[in-house]
This record gives C-alpha cells, sequence and structure tokens, in this order.
C-alpha cells in the first residue's frame, strides 16, 4: 500500500494508562498501515504520559501532545487540536477506551476509496471489562438513505469510533 491515503487517528485522553494501552496496541494490529495516532492528553497524572510516549518511541506513527491552554479543557478540546495538527486524508475519531478489529480501516478505506462516499460508518461491538465480555452489537445495519442527517436529528446514533471521514468532510 505504498500509495494508500494517511488516516490520522486522533484520541484524546486524560488518566487512562491502565486502558489506553490496548487501545493503541489495537491500533499497531491494523492491516492497513498508512497511519497516524494523535493522542492529545488533557492534563493526566497517573503515568498516562509515559505510557503514550513508550509507544512513540517504538513506532513513529504515534504522536504524544498536551493539550494547548489555547483548546478548551476536555474532550472535545482535545479533538479539536488533534484535528488541527492531523496530516491525514481520513479521519477517524477514536476514545482511549476502545478498540479496533485489525480489518476496520482496511474495510472502512475500501468502501470509501470505491464509492463516492464522503465517510463510512461500521458496526461496534460493546463489551464490558474485556472483550470476551460482549454485551451486545450496535447498529447492526444501517437502511437510512442520509445517515448522517439522521445522526444529526437524533433518529439514528453510532459511537465515536464508528465513523471514517474524508478530512475535507470535516
Amino acid at each position: 500500500m505504498p500509495n494508500s491515503p494517511l488516516i490520522s487517528i486522533i484520541i484524546p485522553t486524560y488518566n487512562r494508562r491502565s486502558l489506553i494501552g490496548e487501545t493503541l496496541d489495537s491500533i499497531l494490529a491494523q492491516i492497513y498501515q498508512n497511519w497516524e495516532c494523535i493522542v492529545v492528553d488533557d492534563g493526566s497524572t497517573d503515568g498516562t504520559e509515559e505510557l503514550v510516549k513508550a509507544y512513540c518511541d517504538k513506532d513513529h506513527r504515534f504522536q504524544y501532545h498536551q493539550r494547548p491552554s489555547t483548546h478548551l479543557p476536555g474532550g472535545n478540546g482535545s479533538r479539536n487540536y488533534g484535528f488541527e495538527i492531523s496530516n491525514g486524508e481520513y479521519i477517524n475519531w477514536f476514545d482511549s477506551d476502545d478498540i479496533m478489529c485489525d480489518d476496520k480501516l482496511q474495510l472502512q478505506m475500501t468502501s470509501l476509496e470505491t464509492t463516492n462516499y464522503n465517510y463510512s460508518v461500521c458496526q461496534t461491538l460493546v463489551f464490558e471489562g474485556n472483550v470476551d465480555n460482549i454485551l451486545g452489537l450496535r447498529h447492526e445495519h444501517i437502511t437510512s438513505e442520509k445517515p448522517l442527517l439522521d445522526f444529526i436529528k437524533g433518529d439514528m446514533s453510532f459511537f465515536t469510533p464508528s465513523p471514517l471521514f474524508k478530512k475535507r468532510f470535516c
């Protein structure tokens, strides 16, 4: 995939040392390899910084940033900063307790590269504690003609990590 588009995975975090390692491992396991992962820390005090920096040392595709004071505190301020510094043609919002199946990016990129769509939404498994304790499947099949409009109106929902967007669409 030498000419494959870059995907920016943007993860806001705050005191997630106990969870974010599994999240980053799932990103490392992706079949689709042309990605950057931007972790924006909102002021963690639990060792999250050291853990994420260890991933940065092992793989240049990981980046660690502190949310600058010019951006509002919280997840949205961190996401906005990550978006501003991202280099990808595509954006995948992710949270520091999410896990990707190893073919997530590949399947969504195939969908986007073979259509004129601006985004692709995938299914989401909900689990508690670990991936063996599955609580259910979110949005088994989207049948809406205008899913983004239905999402904005509150007529349908999907979780933060599900969509992969063309950056110019965001």
